[in-house]
């Protein structure tokens, strides 16, 4: 308890601590026995003081027109496949190739021919001009802007960096690469090289989590979990934040981050709807 003024994030991980130990000792004295009640009393303390730190918001998704999210509004028409956006464009990616899109137009244009390149894409991102694009067999790919409104081809990892990327579900880029899988496990690179990183201070497991945002500008991390209808934030470092429950969340595909403005945006079927960051 006296943590919890120094560093909340410590004092949930030593009440979780707390909670395993006083869960094994239950069966270990007679139901009815002093011991026994004195267990079951220190339980319900520290499930009350989880419950009060996890910062936990049951908030109400609000439906808002295609120009709150730009991004999301070109997304609802590219049947399902992974989107990104710079200052000017949008991209998506399909088995075919990679396209863009202006922001104040609507003729797209194939930048990038899939060359046998990808197979099953699983994250996809662009940073400074180049792209990012995860393939779940080969790794994340790099096309690096060249000469001629063209692109070379290179494999983001440095030498002897494979990583498990099968399980991949979505890819973030802050100039690290931020991988989410889908049992909701982060994996970060910085330069083709893995850096250490853990989720803590979450009750609960992820359920289905498929979408990870975060930018250069963003002090935090999202992850929308469809399964458990819910955002969860993290700060960068994998501390937990706090989270956003709406039952939208559970059929949301693509979500974006205003986090200046402190607004969220969840794209579900063609609507798009807005949860306030608090």
């Amino acid at each position: 308890q006296g943590l919890l003024e120094l560093n909340q994030s410590l004092a949930r991980n030593d009440f979780k601590e707390a909670k395993t130990m006083l869960d094994s000792a239950k069966s270990k004295f007679p139901v009815g026995t002093k011991e026994e009640q004195q267990i079951n009393d220190l339980a319900a303390k520290v499930d009350k003081s989880l419950a009060d730190t996890a910062q936990i918001n049951s908030v109400d998704a609000k439906k808002v027109d295609s120009s709150s999210s730009p991004l999301l509004a070109f997304a609802a028409k590219q049947n399902g496949n992974y989107v990104t956006a710079d200052s000017t464009n949008f991209y998506v990616v399909s088995d075919t190739g990679i396209s863009q899109t202006p922001q104040k137009g609507t003729t797209s244009k194939t930048i990038i021919k899939n060359a046998k390149d990808w197979t099953n894409v699983g994250g996809f991102g662009t940073y400074l001009g180049n792209f990012y694009l995860l393939d779940k067999s080969s790794g994340i790919i790099k096309y690096v802007a060249a000469a001629g409104n063209t692109y070379g081809k290179a494999d983001y990892f440095a030498t002897g960096v494979k990583p498990d990327l099968s399980n991949a579900t979505s890819l973030a880029i802050d100039g690290s690469i931020w991988v989410l899988s889908k049992d909701g496990s982060v994996q970060k690179f910085t330069k083709g090289k893995a850096d250490n990183i853990t989720l803590t201070g979450l009750d609960g497991k992820f359920s289905s989590p498929t979408r990870i945002v975060t930018s250069v500008d963003d002090d935090n991390m999202y992850i929308l979990d469809n399964g458990n209808n819910r955002v969860v934030v993290f700060k960068k470092d994998g501390t937990y934040v706090s989270q956003y429950g709406a039952n939208i969340l559970k059929s949301a595909t693509e979500m974006a981050v205003d986090e200046k403005n402190k607004k969220i945006f969840v794209l579900s079927g063609s609507d798009i709807y807005q949860i306030d960051l608090k």
